[in-house]
């Protein structure tokens, strides 16, 4: 894993890491719109709407510059195709941190999540 602190990237063999733009909001809601999605999830509302996606990727600015929680858009490395997103949680209060992700269902078993979560504990640790 390679990341990039100006540009706030990461990038893997085949994804790219990076910060959510309000571009990505049609993609994330197509997406996210998925029953399978929800119930995995613990706070994903359902139906998932733009206005939703719109309102999440505001807050992810500011929620990295505090050191609070870091969530990158997971993307193919070639194309730049969105594939879903991955995030750590950064509770300083209790000294620990919680990983979290979602994955659009047409990306699944490909082991991208795998790949991203390995590039979220290097950047984690390092």
């Amino acid at each position: 894993m390679v990341y990039n602190d100006l540009t706030k990237t990461m990038t893997t063999e085949r994804l790219l890491l990076r910060l959510f733009t309000k571009s990505d909001a049609e993609t994330v809601t197509r997406l996210c719109n998925d029953y399978n999605i929800y119930k995995s999830t613990l706070t994903l509302p359902y139906p998932y709407t733009l206005d939703c996606a719109v309102s999440w990727i505001e807050q992810h600015n500011e929620n990295f510059n505090a050191d609070k929680l870091y969530e990158f858009a997971i993307c193919d490395r070639e194309t730049g195709d969105l594939y879903g997103a991955i995030a750590l949680s950064n509770q300083q209060r209790y000294d620990n941190g919680e990983l979290s992700y979602w994955v659009g269902q047409p990306f699944w078993g490909k082991g991208y999540a795998t790949e991203a979560a390995k590039a979220m504990l290097d950047f984690a640790f390092d």
